[in-house]
């Protein structure tokens, strides 16, 4: 299969006192009306509370890196992207994770290929559920025949999610979908199953693929009318 290059650009642990004043015995049962704060589970709400904020306060920065990286990336200057984008895919923000696997992926003059460091960038991305990291995954991994279950497995988590997707991405799940089918319907890499490999077709063709709309055409005359109802509710199952 051939690559198909991006058409896209390719987050941060004595005495009681009353007043001040020393409690005498008629006052040292009295409450004090603002008592201070006791420790235990009264600190770790309020250690929750600052760590909230801080997280909120950090946001606006996250933000802005992530733009400013993807400036960088759009514009062809990787050595700055990387610079802006790799502290934030190291706190687990999926889109820088995706951009830095994606430039070390392809490479430029300022940025030397690194294939496994790639693919350890585009998977952390894949498995938050990042589409476009899942279809480079698929990519990479089609290439290799040896790599065929790990193609396999990322074509699949793009195709179930296809239908909430849209645009690029939703187009890149329909190539997976139909991909599926082929690879059920002729027995490549997985035993030959007819009913799954159509349920696939259909996935594909719900999400705009014309080559499986052809390949419907073409398989439905040789299924019978319970392989073709069956096969529809497997595909209800694997793309809902």
């Amino acid at each position: 299969m051939m690559r198909q290059r991006k058409a896209f650009p390719p987050p941060l642990r004595g005495r009681a006192r009353v007043g001040g004043v020393p409690a005498t015995s008629s006052d040292a049962s009295t409450p004090h009306p603002n008592p201070p704060p006791q420790g235990g589970r009264g600190f770790a709400h309020g250690g929750r509370l600052v760590t909230i904020l801080l997280l909120l306060t950090a946001l606006p920065c996250w933000a802005a890196d992530l733009a400013a990286g993807r400036g960088y990336y759009d514009s062809g200057d990787w050595k700055h992207a990387m610079a802006e984008l790799a502290p934030l895919a190291e706190r687990g923000d999926a889109e820088a994770q995706f951009l830095v696997g994606a430039m070390l992926l392809d490479g430029s003059p300022e940025l030397a290929v690194d294939r496994a460091g790639a693919l350890r960038w585009l998977t952390r991305a894949g498995e938050q559920g990042h589409p476009k990291a899942q279809y480079e995954l698929f990519m990479a991994y089609s290439d290799r025949n040896e790599q065929s279950k790990a193609a396999l497995d990322w074509a699949a988590r793009l195709a179930a999610q296809g239908r909430r997707l849209d645009g690029i991405p939703r187009e890149q799940a329909a190539v997976c979908a139909a991909f599926l089918g082929q690879q059920y319907l002729r027995g490549w890499s997985v035993p030959r199953d007819a009913i799954q490999g159509r349920a696939w077709l259909v996935v594909a063709q719900s999400l705009g693929s014309a080559e499986a709309k052809a390949g419907l055409a073409q398989l439905d005359p040789t299924l019978t009318p319970d392989d073709i109802a069956r096969s529809e509710e497997q595909a209800k199952r694997l793309a809902p």
